[in-house]
């Protein structure tokens, strides 16, 4: 099997997400597979801009679920095996909605595998 090279221009999409098709989803997702690892993956993914590899990351020690303040905490764990693209300093705390907290929990309290 022959693997095409591609430079780092041609490599990178420069596609975007509509606000109106993201609500779209959002809402089906809530109203149909609410809870879902797809609901928490999407919703963490919206709110918080971060990148797909940097949400799988994420571990249940990395969700600090105070109503005050809730947060996520994307942390570089080459060694584990889920390293952030921009290594450590990609790490950083992000604080979530309380709509994306609750989300969360009800996936690991209900629907987490």
């Amino acid at each position: 099997m022959t693997v095409p090279n591609f430079s780092n221009e041609q490599a990178r999409s420069d596609d975007t997400l509509r606000l109106d098709h993201a609500e779209d989803v959002l809402r089906y997702l809530k109203t149909y597979e609410y809870g879902s690892r797809n609901h928490a993956l999407f919703h963490t993914l919206w709110h918080t801009g971060c990148r797909i590899g940097g949400a799988l990351a994420l571990d249940i020690d990395d969700f600090i679920q105070t109503r005050e303040n809730p947060i996520l905490q994307f942390r570089n764990r080459k060694s584990a095996g889920t390293a952030l693209k921009n290594g450590n300093p990609g790490e950083r705390d992000v604080t979530i909605s309380e709509s994306l907290r609750k989300t969360l929990v009800d996936y690991i309290e209900a629907k987490r595998e």
